[in-house]
Order: structure tokens, then C-alpha cells, then sequence
């Protein structure tokens, strides 16, 4: 019985951020305008999530190849950070308080050494 509580919870979860997300989606779509990115405003360096919005959104259309070319990351990294983020959620609700996995470290090192390569690289080539 606990299990299904469990579920029924992260179910809410998840749901509540997607519909968050589908909201902001069809502000998008609807106004053709997003959240600006406050470090690319400030440092006219762009963030490794800048262009994310318009990527999510040729996403949406189906044109995967635009995707990649407004942010890299959209369908290589990302997709990887929600699973590993989900995973994490269900496992908080049913492991509480156990520790990471060595393998959780050293996944979200090389992560971070990715978006920060990717970071580097769109803002001097």
C-alpha cells in the first residue's frame, strides 16, 4: 500500500511540472517570446541553457535538426539530466536520506564537465 502512495505522489510531482512546463510552452508558442537569460544580458557570454526555449520548441514542431543548432544540448545532455533527475526523485521517495552512489558523482562530474566544455566553446569559436 505504501508503494501506491508513493507513486500517486511522485505522479502529482511530475505532473505539476509538466504542466508548469506546458503553460510556458503555449505562452511560447502564443507570443513567439520567452524568459531572457539575465547572464547572457549581463555578460554578453551565452549560458549553457541559452536558446534551450527555442530548442524545446522546434522540439515541439518536430524539427530536431533546428533544435540542435539553437542548443546543442537540447536532445544530447538534457534528456540524460531529466532521467537522472527523475531517478533521483523516485529514489528519495523511497530510499529517505540514503547517500549517492559513487556512479551518481562521477556522472554528475562528467556532466558538468560537458556543459561547462559547451559553455566555453559556443562563446569562443
Amino acid at each position: 500500500m505504501r508503494e501506491k502512495g508513493i507513486i500517486v505522489r511522485l505522479l502529482k510531482q511530475i505532473g505539476f511540472i509538466l504542466i508548469l512546463g506546458g503553460i510556458y510552452l503555449g505562452v511560447v508558442l502564443a507570443t513567439g517570446y520567452g524568459i531572457p537569460c539575465l547572464f547572457y544580458k549581463i555578460t554578453g557570454w551565452k549560458c549553457p541553457g541559452c536558446g534551450m526555449t527555442r530548442a524545446v520548441v522546434e522540439i515541439w514542431k518536430g524539427n530536431f535538426k533546428e533544435a540542435l543548432q539553437y542548443n546543442f544540448l537540447s536532445l544530447t545532455i538534457w534528456p540524460f539530466i531529466c532521467l537522472y533527475l527523475l531517478y533521483r526523485l523516485v529514489r528519495e521517495e523511497l530510499h529517505k536520506g540514503e547517500e549517492f552512489h559513487t556512479w551518481e558523482y562521477a556522472v554528475l562530474i562528467g556532466l558538468l564537465i560537458v556543459i561547462i566544455g559547451y559553455a566555453y566553446m559556443r562563446n569562443t569559436i
